[in-house]
Formats: structure tokens, sequence, C-alpha cells
């Protein structure tokens, strides 16, 4: 009898420790039967999403918020967008070294979410015609295509392209009478992600198609990538309720990368929930990474009444919340501030943990700090997806 293969075994025991606390089958190849309710029945209203999760009244902020979302997208659109390609395409500006100036999947991610949030139709399409004059072979987005447009690395980002997922999923629901090409890109999309990003056996969100995950000598992965309100719609579009496993088991992961006592998480970490080893220059504090982790938190908190999510914002929340609105940037994710200089990334984070804070002052300094504060492509982005959230556009 031959030995046994450590890094199988391994993943057999990861297999186990992760479905099983979940009720979920952990032997064979069989996909365990779940209950999935699609996410095409209506969203909860902000009544409802009080009366189930006791988060506090947020009308007076949404209010706000979308009082913001047109002129800053305008704004938006002319700083980010370019067309030096023959195709629309969203490019890096603002101190964003070593990346300035180039084209990075994440931020056509980005521009596809706020394109279909705002009903940009044409931003919507120009944007997956780039995407689809770049995709590798697995039908996923090279994560960095150079000042030059050459790609630097075939390589795929996960997060970026589970956000172009997302954004022709909104674009669908908006123009899908009309034409089945959002709901058709969004499908392939989907399918390419579960087909080289998302482990076979143990259904562990790699943060590339073709790095990491909970194998032996490769073990990474990314909290902030984790999408909770957006896996039950991947299922939904693809017909595969493998989402939902995958949207159990990553937030168990994420959990359990977390501090306990602050909610923050690290920019990376292990499936155990330790600092990355196997690979060089994963940081674990909480950074530009990990600051994006209570948006994405926040929009499955109000949309669903995630008790995962609510739980961690809290925590969150109560760490933030020591220094002020919106105050500081990177932390160590025991809450010491690294760096106290405030960017657009680090208030929006705040302003979408304040969402669980009963204090109505808090939350409305808060939210202003994050209209207000500036930052490079990417924080900018994510300010708006922020305001999206809050307003109710993304949810």
């Amino acid at each position: 009898m031959s030995a046994e293969n450590p890094v199988v075994s391994r993943r057999v025991l990861l297999r186990t420790a992760l479905l099983a606390p979940l009720g979920l089958a952990a032997c064979g190849s069989d996909n365990p039967q779940i209950d999935l309710k699609p996410s095409s029945q209506p969203s909860a209203s902000p009544t409802e999403i009080r009366t189930n999760s006791s988060l506090p009244d947020l009308e007076e902020q949404q209010k706000r918020a979308e009082t913001e979302l047109q002129p800053s997208y305008l704004q938006w659109k002319k700083k980010y967008l370019t067309t030096r390609t023959g195709s629309l395409d969203v490019v890096s500006y603002g101190d964003f070294a070593p990346v300035e100036g180039h084209r990075l999947s994440e931020g056509r991610g980005y521009g596809m979410v706020l394109a279909g949030m705002m009903g940009d139709r044409e931003t919507m399409d120009g944007l997956i015609k780039s995407d689809k004059s770049v995709q590798n072979p697995n039908g996923l987005s090279p994560w960095d295509i150079d000042e030059k447009d050459k790609v630097v690395d075939t390589t795929a980002a996960t997060d970026g392209d589970e956000d172009m997922a997302f954004g022709a999923i909104l674009a669908d629901k908006l123009w899908g009478k009309e034409t089945d090409k959002y709901r058709n890109y969004a499908k392939a999309k989907i399918t390419a992600l579960m087909a080289n990003t998302v482990e076979e056996d143990t259904y562990v969100l790699k943060p590339g198609d073709t790095w990491g995950g909970s194998e032996e000598g490769r073990n990474a992965i990314n909290p902030s990538y984790l999408r909770p309100y957006y896996y039950p719609l991947f299922a939904q579009y693809t017909d595969d309720k493998r989402w939902e496993q995958v949207n159990k088991v990553n937030t168990e992961l994420v959990k359990a990368s977390a501090n306990p006592t602050t909610g923050l998480v690290p920019d990376w970490a292990t499936t155990e929930g330790k600092p990355v080893t196997d690979y060089t220059g994963l940081g674990n504090d909480f950074a530009w990474d990990a600051a994006r982790s209570p948006i994405f938190l926040a929009q499955a908190a109000l949309a669903t009444a995630n008790p995962d999510a609510i739980s961690q914002l809290t925590k969150i929340n109560a760490t933030l919340k020591k220094d002020g609105p919106g105050e500081g940037s990177e932390r160590k994710t025991t809450g010491e501030v690294i760096n106290a200089k405030t960017d657009a990334l680090f208030a929006s984070a705040a302003a979408a943990a304040s969402i669980v804070d009963t204090d109505s002052n808090y939350r409305k300094a808060t939210l202003e700090r994050a209209i207000k504060t500036r930052g490079t492509y990417y924080g900018e982005s994510l300010r708006l997806i922020t305001l999206g959230i809050i307003s109710g556009k993304l949810r």
C-alpha cells in the first residue's frame, strides 16, 4: 500500500473540520443538499431589518448617503475611467505605487458594481467589453495590466471577478428584459469562479485561480474577499448550491482569522487563522486589504440581517469608535493604531461598521467623515460602494 498523501490527508481533515459543525456532508464528492432560498426574493425593507436584527433606524443616514451618490459618481468617472485602449476601463491614480496608472481587475470590478448601482449602461457595457478582451484561459481577469497596457500577470484575483459578476447581476436586474447578455456574462463569470477559485473538497475560497487555499505549502486566504451577500445570488444564477457551502465555510474561516475581542481581521491569514508563512509579503494587520471587510459585512447585515455579519460589525465598531468618528487607518488586529492618517477607505470602513451603533450622532459623524475624506482610486471606489450600501442601492 502506498504511503498516505499528506496534502490529501490534510484536506480531508480540513474538510471534516470545516463542514461537520455546519451540518454539511464531509465525505465523498457528492454535494450536500441544502435548502437554499433563492435570493430573488425581495430584500428586507429597512423596517423589516430593524425588526429582525435590532439594527438602529438608519433612515437619516440612508438619505444622506443617497444625496452624495450622483455627484461623487460623476467625479469618480471623470477621474478614473479611461478609453486609452479603445474600450472603457478603470485606471488607478492617486499615490497607488507601484501600480500608478495600471488597470487592475479589482478596479474593473468596482466600476461594474458602481455602474450597476447608478444605472449607467454605457459604462457597464464598456467595462464588460474590456474584461472580455483580457480574460485569461480560465475565464477570469488578469489582476494587473500596466500603464502601457501590457498584462503583467495573468493570474486572477478572486475579489475582482466576484465584483464583476455582482455588477453584471445588477445590470441583468435593470436591463435583463431587453437582453440576456448580462445574465450570460454573470453566469460564465460565476461558473469560472467556482471552477478555479473554490477548492473542490473544502469549499475554501482561494485568493486567486493559481494559488492559495488550504493545501500545505500554499495555505493563504484573504478575509476581505468574503462577499456574503453575493453568494446566494451566485447560487441562484447558476443553479449551483455549492455557493451556499462557500458562504458558510468561508464565513467561519473569516471569523477564525479575526481578533476575538476587536473583530478586526488581518489582510491575509491561513485557514487556521494564523499569519501566512507559505508566501512572503502577505501582512497580518488590519490594513489596506482588511479594511474592506466591514464594508461587505455591512451589505449582508443590512440586506439580509446576517447574524454573523452583525456580530462581527458590533466588535469592529466598538474598536474603531474609541478613536473618534472615522479616525486612523492601519491598525494591529488588537486595535492599536499604526497610521493615524485617515484615508477614504478607512473612513468608509468605520462608516460601514457604525450601522450597528445605537448612537445616532456617532453614526452621522462617521458617515460625514467618510463623505468628506478623499484618497486614491481604491479608497474612492470603496467609499462610493459604502455609500451605495448605506443608501440601499446595493442591497
